[in-house]
């Protein structure tokens, strides 16, 4: 019996310096209330300018895991409705970030509009939009700049890491970058991204 544990301790202290090794960045986003926020982007900023590393988005219980092996690096932790958030990445287990409500920049829509809602699709986000703050945003492009696990790249949009995604607005696929500076927010009623995460490639 002492050998079986002294090996269960063994594999634990193997798979932990694994993990280590791997330089998984680990962590949890909870909102002002303790509770956590699904669907937040989390992002690995270079240092020195800002430069986008690799990202990812919170699971439904708010963790989320980034593995890298880039250290001296910034996570920026951001959701529409919150304050972004800096924190000094390291590996491990970066412990519960909480994100606090931005009252400035939604202080007057937040009384017309509820907080977008999400759901996760084998391919990718499906974000709705209509009577939302996001629909008082402005744009098409100000509200993609919204949708979780996109950041802007070269003038274009792409999944974090994965390239350029299809991207539908109102269940119409949008063949060109250029069609979201026509179109106003508040014509949006859903946006959709769609990314064979397996294939490798957009759908």
């Amino acid at each position: 019996m002492k050998h079986l544990k002294y090996i269960l301790a063994s594999l634990t202290t193997i798979i932990s310096m694994l993990a280590e090794a791997q330089g998984n960045i680990t962590g949890r986003v909870i909102d002002e209330q303790s509770q956590p926020i699904p669907f937040v982007n989390v992002v690995l900023l270079n240092r020195a300018d800002s430069a986008f590393i690799m990202g990812t988005v919170t699971k439904d219980d708010g963790t989320f895991t980034i593995e890298t092996d880039r250290y001296d690096r910034l996570l920026k932790v951001s959701s529409l409705g919150y304050q972004p958030e800096y924190i000094q990445a390291r590996r491990g287990n970066v412990g519960d970030i909480q994100l606090l409500p931005d009252s400035q920049t939604l202080g007057e829509v937040v009384v017309k509009g509820h907080v977008p809602s999400y759901r996760m699709t084998t391919e990718g986000i499906q974000t709705n939009v209509e009577n939302t703050v996001l629909s008082k945003l402005g744009t098409g492009e100000d509200v993609l700049a919204h949708v979780p696990g996109i950041t802007k790249k070269d003038d274009a949009f792409e999944v974090f890491g994965k390239g350029a995604p299809l991207i539908y607005i109102n269940g119409r696929l949008m063949r060109d970058a250029s069609e979201l500076d026509q179109l106003k927010s508040e014509n949006i009623k859903s946006v959709a991204r769609h990314y064979n995460l397996a294939l490798g490639q957009s759908l």
